[in-house]
């Protein structure tokens, strides 16, 4: 026998602590009822339970939703009761006044009565709301959804590339800008003439592409020409723009002019390139009394030197001249009879006066829209249609969304939509492109040369109704504009003059009143409308025939409103079958069982004041020991 370990002891304490602790846990249980109360009780199925509890409330409070939608729904249904008495009674009016025993005394009081009626059904229409919400403006549903009578809808017209998108260039030159040269009042000869048709002429320009060139031109190669002396100021000036552009380097000038003692040199200048410049010398060789120079600094001082008589050659260096032999070399003997009056002056800065764009024109029922393209240099169709949407947004007369074809994000669309409902054609799409891109690559590169055309029908906008517990649960209502102009009762002079309204008065135009007797519903601005006339038997008959058409509109809306409201009761009653069936699932996991939980307890109870009297007995056992001893 041991006395310095009691296993017995031990064991009967540490079964003692087994029983406590279960019996603490099924006391919890009972108390609270819930058989999961922390996460260590049932790990998964606390997870399960708290996801189907997320359910549970979204369904109670999708519920709640349910009833608010069809509660909107009773107050339009109501509102439309309302509106279809006074249809009623419009048509009763209409029927009084075709009658042809009613003068035009009694059709006059008809027509007070019939304009007051269709103003009340205006202001129930624009007053008619659910939380602050108008029903029958249109904001909920399509707002064009009825217009005089006829249901019409949004289309989108669409055209689609045929071609994949690939580099577009669109530069943006500047009109030409001109470089002036501001002269002194002592330049004889060029401000106020007499003009020379012969003689020696020379210039100095920088150009972007070919850099200083020296340029002489001579008035006796000018053919044909004016007797000599007999030359004016634009002949002149046309010789030095004809002799620049004419010595194979495209167009280097313009054109020249002169503004009182300035001379005006437009040179063409490419956006994003240093523009040429006068920086050199302009002279003449000639008689004395017509000869003439200009210096401008900087210049080389070769080049001056040699107009001016002091250099025997022109440093080598470009010349171009419509006289062969002076082609790469000046002898002093001609450059020696530039000499005369100097005169100095400073270029002056660039007069940019407005810009060219790109374009692309797209024509739609015979009616061209001109939208300018962004300048850049786009690698793919991303970028392009990130750079011009806007643009073709907020063009005029009519608007496109530029896109990316889903199917294929490497071709662009262009679509436009009509409220109208009608068959719209995309005619053409064409361009005008500035330079160096032409008009057929700019199409091709934005794969437009050729394109396909579809036509899709456009859902209008809905109240969401969230009737579910999850995003995407549930579906909209919608109820279109009823106003009485868009059920073709009254209409707007002389906006609605003009329009094909012969399928819902067969008078047109002439079927309604001519003064403006309507009071429309809504905020300002506050426009008149006229009303239905009733003032003779045909008008009368007109207005019987359009307000059939109008009571069968609100007829069909409160049938697709009592449709609606049948709907959410459906699905009222579906979702409150899912969240009774989801909340028994739920209790399953985390409810307690309270008869197994007593039979449990009991237990526990018993076991613990069982361990407890053996753990008494364990502990008195060693005091056999002193037995021994005595």
């Amino acid at each position: 026998m041991r006395i310095n370990n009691n296993i017995t002891a031990v064991n009967s304490h540490r079964q003692l602590g087994i029983n406590q602790r279960s019996l603490g846990v099924h006391t919890e249980r009972l108390s609270s009822g819930m058989r999961v109360n922390r996460a260590a009780d049932d790990s998964a199925g606390l997870a399960i339970s708290e996801k189907m509890r997320t359910q549970i409330r979204g369904l109670n409070r999708a519920s709640l939703n349910i009833q608010d939608g069809s509660s909107l729904l009773q107050v339009g249904d109501g509102a439309l009761q309302f509106v279809h008495d006074k249809m009623q009674r419009m048509r009763e009016l209409a029927v009084q006044a075709a009658n042809g025993t009613n003068d035009n005394l009694d059709r006059a009081a008809i027509q007070l009565e019939f304009g007051q009626l269709t103003s009340e059904i205006n202001s129930v229409m624009s007053q008619t709301n659910f939380n602050g919400k108008t029903l029958f403006d249109g904001s909920i549903g399509d707002p064009g959804a009825f217009h005089l009578g006829l249901e019409s809808y949004a289309v989108d017209h669409t055209a689609t590339a045929n071609a994949d998108f690939g580099t577009v260039n669109v530069p943006i030159p500047t009109v030409p800008a001109g470089f002036g040269l501001l002269t002194s009042a002592t330049l004889a000869g060029l401000e106020n003439g007499p003009f020379p048709n012969d003689g020696l002429f020379a210039m100095q320009i920088v150009t972007p592409a070919n850099g200083t060139l020296n340029v002489f031109l001579d008035f006796s190669i000018h053919n044909p020409g004016p007797p000599p002396g007999s030359m004016n100021r634009q002949q002149f000036l046309d010789f030095f723009t004809n002799g620049f552009n004419s010595l194979g380097l495209g167009t280097v000038v313009n054109g020249m002019s002169m503004a009182g003692n300035q001379l005006i040199v437009d040179f063409p200048h490419v956006a994003g390139t240093t523009p040429r410049q006068l920086t050199g010398v302009m002279g003449r060789l000639g008689p004395t009394t017509a000869r003439m120079q200009m210096n401008i600094s900087p210049m080389s001082a070769d080049i001056a030197n040699s107009l001016n008589g002091l250099a025997t050659s022109v440093a080598p260096r470009p010349v171009l001249t419509n006289r062969p032999d002076l082609q790469g070399s000046f002898v002093s003997g001609n450059a020696a009879n530039f000499r005369g009056s100097l005169v100095t002056g400073a270029v002056l800065s660039p007069a940019i006066s407005g810009e060219i764009p790109s374009t692309t024109t797209i024509t739609v029922d015979g009616v061209a829209t001109t939208v300018p393209l962004a300048r850049g240099n786009f690698t793919d169709a991303a970028s392009f249609v990130a750079a011009n949407s806007e643009l073709f947004r907020n063009a005029t007369p009519r608007s496109f969304e530029l896109a990316l074809d889903p199917d294929n994000p490497d071709r662009i669309t262009l679509t436009t939509r009509d409220v109208g409902g009608r068959n719209l054609t995309i005619d053409s799409i064409t361009a005008t492109s500035a330079t160096p891109t032409t008009p057929a690559m700019l199409l091709a590169a934005m794969g437009l040369s050729t394109f396909a055309t579809s036509s899709e029908r456009v859902e209008g906008e809905s109240l969401w109704i969230q009737s579910g517990a999850n995003a995407g649960d549930g579906h909209g209502i919608k109820m279109p504009n009823l106003s009485t102009r868009a059920l073709g009762l009254s209409i707007i002079r002389p906006l609605d003059e003009h329009e094909d309204i012969a399928h819902i008065s067969g008078l047109g135009a002439a079927g309604y009143v001519t003064t403006a007797n309507v009071e429309p519903g809504g905020p300002p601005p506050v426009v008149w409308e006229f009303s239905l006339s009733v003032m003779s038997h045909e008008l009368a008959s007109n207005a019987i025939s359009v307000l059939d058409n109008a009571i069968n509109i609100i007829s069909m809306e409160r049938a697709q409103i009592g449709a609606q409201h049948n709907r959410l009761d459906f699905t009222r009653a579906n979702v409150d079958n899912t969240a009774e069936n989801l909340t028994a699932a739920e209790s399953r996991i985390r409810d307690t069982d309270m008869a197994l939980e007593m039979t449990h307890f009991v237990r526990g109870q018993i076991l613990t004041q069982s361990s407890t009297a053996m753990l008494a007995q364990a502990n008195a056992l060693p005091q056999s020991m002193l037995q021994l001893l005595g």
